[in-house]
């Protein structure tokens, strides 16, 4: 038994709560439930009946937030901590004022600990998803550039991801990141136990972090590394796919600076005879934009094709508005022995470029 929304992924038995959004209204599916075999309705206010089942169990409660890497750190933390708890984790995108409350309700009897991933589009809604989960541990990742256009300024950012912060918590926190200093102030005035990882290079620093939290949580050198090594990531996120001898890394989810810096660094140090990134617009940034496309670093790439508006301003080789001359020109291109990046941001639907080029849908 369960819980669901969405009578369209309701299982027979699961409880079918009802929820409001701005575009549709759950109690307008009841019947759909009952007919596909819901085996109760329970007309709740999701998050304040998910807040009440959490405090029903007395577990660690991880969260896991910042401008990016989130749900890589998020799977990778149940990757090496699965070695040695029954976890539950968020799914996929399940991060938000929905999402979040799906995340708890998963907690039964069984659960030793629970990772649940927190994103934010302004001031005040870590703090409501704080509210709900009551962490008692939690990993910010960076501060970023993401959501700038909302929040005006990265110190409003870092104040925002801070909010998860709690009174007695354990925080683990990226001392490679600029807001470091800050965010332990804050920790600190807060009587938080901070916690620091880093690394020398910027692919591992999301291994780091849940290597530090798997020793705060006594997990054995051998027990870690056994877990890091079935680490498996979430869909359209550095998935790797090995096509017609052209390996290509499909991380279509989202877009942001960082993100889109982290995964040309991971298309660089990909083993290819070319290496090319195919970028689509970052969202979001509002007066920002044209500048931090700019600020991309495409330096040791062999081509770089864009495709929307505001990626005309990364450094290119050819510039698209029409998605289907994108995928003529890269069919025409690519060949065995080549390296293929694609990401942009959500609106763009980076992921039907991957689809057009032809991957069959068992490997996407």
């Amino acid at each position: 038994m369960g819980y669901s929304i969405d009578t369209r992924t309701l299982r027979p038995g699961d409880i079918y709560i009802p929820v409001k959004g701005a575009r549709f209204d759950g109690h307008d599916f009841i019947a759909e439930a009952l007919c596909k075999g819901a085996g109760k309705i329970l007309d709740v206010d999701l998050g304040q009946f998910a807040a009440e089942q959490r405090l029903k169990y007395n577990i660690p409660v991880i969260a896991v937030t910042g401008s990016s890497g989130k749900t890589t750190t998020k799977d990778l933390l149940a990757a090496a901590l699965g070695q040695k708890f029954n976890l539950i984790k968020s799914a996929e995108n399940q991060n938000n004022e929905i999402g979040v409350p799906l995340t708890l309700l998963k907690i039964t009897e069984r659960t030793e600990l629970a990772i649940v991933e927190m994103a934010m589009r302004g001031a005040g809604q870590i703090e409501y998803l704080a509210g709900l989960a009551k962490p008692t541990h939690a990993v910010i990742t960076n501060i970023g550039w993401t959501h700038i256009e909302l929040l005006g300024s990265r110190d409003n950012i870092a104040q925002a991801k801070a909010e998860v912060i709690q009174p007695n918590m354990t925080i683990f926190l990226n001392e490679n990141d600029d807001y470091y200093a800050y965010l332990s102030k804050l920790a600190n005035e807060r009587s938080a136990q901070v916690i620091g990882y880093k690394s020398a290079k910027i692919l591992d620093i999301n291994k780091a972090a849940a290597i530090a939290v798997a020793k705060h949580f006594e997990l054995t050198d051998e027990q870690i590394a056994a877990g890091l090594a079935q680490y498996q990531p979430s869909p359209q996120r550095q998935k790797i796919i090995e096509h017609h001898g052209v390996t290509i890394i499909d991380d279509t989810y989202n877009a942001n600076p960082d993100a889109v810096n982290f995964a040309l660094q991971v298309l660089r140090e990909t083993p290819a005879a070319r290496r090319i990134a195919v970028l689509g617009d970052m969202l979001e940034l509002g007066g920002w934009a044209e500048k931090l496309h700019r600020q991309i670093d495409v330096t040791g790439l062999d081509l770089v094709y864009t495709y929307g508006k505001l990626s005309a301003n990364i450094p290119h080789q050819e510039h698209f508005t029409d998605k289907a001359a994108l995928v003529k020109k890269l069919k025409e291109l690519l060949r065995q022995g080549d390296a293929v990046l694609v990401k942009g941001s959500r609106g763009l639907q980076m992921e039907t470029i991957i689809q057009e080029l032809g991957i069959p849908s068992d490997q996407q």
